[in-house]
């Protein structure tokens, strides 16, 4: 864990304003899914504890939307910790199955969602066909606007283009992902 991570868990006072906002503990209500319960299990795994199942489930319950983050009266940033104390216990005790399965079907399909359609899909096929070999500026979709929100990545497209914008014909998934859940990324980067 790096000197800022630290900080951060030294920051939290364990006041519990987090526990009023966080939807995960609202759904679990156990310590160990809000952000004070993570900041305490960070703080175990900077310090070498074993790492068992429930660190994992703690960490992997966390959807990192922010919002203890921004009801933090003492500056916390709860959800950069829990994506380095992810990436601390794949390091330490090895990715679990769900996170090896993520990693191979992403770098393996090119998207986090198996999806064998062609990247650009949303482009008609002559389009594609016309689209410049070069830009100085290219739309990178991503995975969920190509495959889920199509008609958000033909529109955006679509304004781009007017100002000399292109597309990534040979597209993949940026490993954002893979990174916040824990993984290396260094094969999609």
């Amino acid at each position: 864990m790096n000197d800022e991570d630290r900080r951060s868990i030294l920051k939290c006072v364990h006041c519990g304003t987090c526990r009023a906002y966080c939807p995960v503990f609202n759904e679990y209500g156990w310590e160990s899914t809000n952000a004070r319960g993570r900041m305490l299990i960070a703080q175990q795994i900077d310090d070498d504890s074993d790492i068992d199942d429930s660190f994992r489930f703690s960490l992997d319950t966390c959807t990192t939307c922010g919002i203890c983050e921004q009801m933090c009266p003492s500056g916390a940033t709860p959800p950069d910790i829990v994506e380095n104390a992810r990436a601390a216990v794949v390091r330490k005790a090895g990715a679990s199955k769900a996170q090896e399965k993520l990693k191979k079907d992403t770098v393996e399909w090119g998207n986090t969602l198996r999806e064998s359609r062609q990247r650009l899909h949303w482009l008609e096929p002559t389009e594609r066909e016309e689209l410049p070999d070069k830009c100085e500026y290219v739309y990178f979709a991503g995975c969920m606007t190509a495959y889920r929100y199509p008609e958000v990545a033909r529109k955006t497209f679509d304004i781009l283009r007017k100002f000399g914008v292109g597309v990534l014909q040979d597209e993949v998934c940026c490993g954002s992902p893979l990174l916040r859940t824990g993984s290396d990324a260094s094969e999609l980067i």
